[in-house]
């Protein structure tokens, strides 16, 4: 996943779009595993937490990310 601005500002709508651009890349993997119930508050909460970590991302847009994503199976 590329962020397409990396010096915009890391407001609501760029939070969206990466979501977004996520979701588009991960959600027939995730769906095909967990199932399609999981994927709406997936994501939600995906959002917060990347609002909650704003600050930080917004800091490291030129360096580059990874992300890890840890699902369990209940």
């Amino acid at each position: 996943m590329e962020i397409t601005l990396p010096y915009a500002r890391a407001d609501g709508l760029i939070v969206q779009a990466c979501a977004m651009h996520l979701r588009a890349g991960m959600e027939g993997i995730i769906s095909k595993h967990f199932g399609v119930e999981i994927i709406d508050e997936l994501f939600d909460r995906f959002c917060k937490k990347e609002e909650e970590f704003i600050s930080m991302l917004e800091s490291k847009y030129n360096e580059g990310d990874q992300l890890f994503i840890d699902l369990k199976r209940i």
